[in-house]
């Protein structure tokens, strides 16, 4: 459902096929398309104005748990219980280079740094890793957690990372160096 936060008025309902659960959304850069992963392994992509759909990928092998938009808009980013990641060109759903493997378990969260140049994926294997948009390579070190790890955010300027786990725990992390 797509509100109009100031009224809490609705204002475009977008469905999947029955019994699917939207598991992730996300908004273009620009504001003017929605994309969604679900329980049907699958990304719909949306035009915010009017809910007309531009683009189904077939996208993974597991649910899409996670999906965002590189901060130009050209690209979407997914991750799924399948343990991948995987790129996408956002204007034609085609898929971009080789999937992020190495995750043991299900990849529950992912976020792009704010000048698009790596990723942070947080997983049930309890750990939370870096990767490279350009080369699709682990990058740095693998940040450890004691629990499953069920979300992770990078701060604006990309020295920071936090992350949360299944224990309660809010890690949070220097990038810096």
């Amino acid at each position: 459902i797509i509100w109009n936060a100031e009224t809490g008025t609705i204002l475009s309902t977008l469905q999947l096929p029955h019994p699917n659960m939207v598991l992730s959304v996300a908004f273009s850069p620009d504001g003017l398309k929605l994309a969604a992963g679900s329980s049907d392994c699958t990304i719909r992509v949306w035009r915010t104005d009017g809910a007309e759909l531009l683009l189904k990928i077939i996208a993974h092998q597991h649910w899409v748990r996670s999906v965002v938009w590189a901060p130009d808009g050209t690209q979407l980013v997914s991750a799924s219980y399948d343990n991948t990641v995987k790129f996408w060109n956002s204007s034609n759903g085609d898929h971009i280079n080789r999937p992020c493997t190495g995750h043991i378990n299900y990849i529950s969260s992912l976020a792009i740094s704010f000048d698009g140049s790596f990723i942070a994926t947080a997983s049930d294997d309890q750990t939370v890793r870096l990767w490279s948009t350009k080369t699709h390579q682990r990058i740095g070190p693998t940040l450890r957690h004691t629990a499953k790890v069920n979300c992770v955010a990078i701060s604006h300027n990309g020295e920071l990372l936090v992350s949360g786990d299944d224990s309660g725990k809010v890690l949070l992390w220097s990038l810096k160096n």
